[in-house]
């Protein structure tokens, strides 16, 4: 690192730590800078450095309130399962030191049939080569991990409708499961810019099936109901961080599903996402629950722009619906 790029970012630390009454839990979100390799920094500026590290690492451990050896594992895991490369990097390095600090408390991850889920959440985890390496290093502090004890899943959860969305409480949470598991992705790493703004909007309107701004006001957040509190809190750090700018947007978007009802899906063309947006634009003229429409009206800008992953992922959904519920010409 040059002097200046070294200058701003301990500018960069200092002025989040002026607002440090205000981090709340996001304290535990500053890197741990005990860890921080100083072998790039140029030997004249290694004392000046040091000094500045020292105080920040004394004004954080200020503010960080005690945490149990259990809650520090499952909050250095849940950065670790996040998008961004640096952030998962400096994590497994954390998370590497805590290991090896308390090797008491490691092996308890070992007792039993199985190993604790946060073993398979530290490996699956893993994306390029060498993240995948620091992750097997951790591993190999809390033992030699047998495959057949772990539960790794690398796929996204599904979620099954039990209920053909007659029960509300389970539609709410299926709308949480689409922002999860398809929207905040897709809104991430989207480069079209029409495409961008359509997802945008569908967020903000799932998130007000149940969330309101007041979630992140600390000075309204007492007027949330628990159980949403929860809900908000339970959701990884990183899809909250995408999603909480977009709690009080006010985006608005007129959509016209022109699709007739009596058309041929099959029909009128030979390109597979053009008959998948088709079919699924006509599927939605055919509903009539409620709930199914608020969830589904937000996507259709998505599909009208072509987004073949996220149709594919309401397809099973909607079709299934309009199977039990639609009429039996249907």
């Amino acid at each position: 690192m040059t002097a200046d790029q070294i200058d701003v970012a301990i500018s960069i630390a200092q002025h989040i730590l002026r607002k440090r009454p205000q981090l709340g839990h996001y304290a535990y979100d500053v890197a741990d800078f005990s860890s921080l390799s100083t072998s790039a920094i140029p030997s004249h500026d290694l004392t000046r450095v040091h000094s500045a590290l020292v105080g920040i690492m004394q004004q954080l451990a200020s503010i960080k309130t005690p945490l149990a050896w259990t809650d520090k594992l499952k909050h250095l895991i849940g950065r670790i399962n996040g998008e961004s490369e640096i952030v998962i990097r400096q994590s497994l390095k954390e998370l590497s030191i805590l290991l090896d600090k308390d090797l008491e408390k490691t092996k308890m991850l070992m007792a039993g049939d199985t190993f604790h889920h946060l073993v398979g959440d530290v490996a699956k985890a893993d994306t390029l080569d060498n993240i995948k390496s620091m992750a097997f290093e951790c591993l190999g502090t809390v033992g030699a991990v047998d495959p057949d004890r772990c539960e790794i899943n690398d796929e996204k959860t599904g979620m099954v409708l039990a209920s053909n969305f007659l029960d509300h409480e389970e539609s709410i949470n299926f709308a949480l499961h689409l922002l999860q598991e398809e929207l905040i992705g897709a809104y991430r790493s989207a480069h079209d810019s029409r495409l961008h703004n359509f997802l945008t909007y569908a967020i903000q309107e799932l998130l007000n099936c149940e969330f309101t701004s007041d979630l992140v006001d600390p000075k309204r957040l007492g007027n949330v109901p628990s159980l949403i509190r929860n809900k908000w809190k339970s959701m990884p750090s990183h899809i909250v961080d995408s999603i909480s700018p977009l709690s009080g947007s006010k985006f608005r978007f007129s959509f016209t599903n022109n699709i007739s009802q009596n058309m041929l899906t099959y029909s009128h063309t030979t390109l597979y996402n053009s008959w998948l947006q088709h079919w699924l634009l006509r599927l939605i003229t055919l509903v009539e629950n409620k709930d199914v429409k608020e969830i589904l009206m937000p996507f259709l800008g998505t599909i009208h722009a072509g987004d073949a992953v996220i149709s594919q992922r309401l397809i099973p959904h909607i079709a299934l619906h309009i199977v039990i519920s639609g009429s039996p010409g249907e």
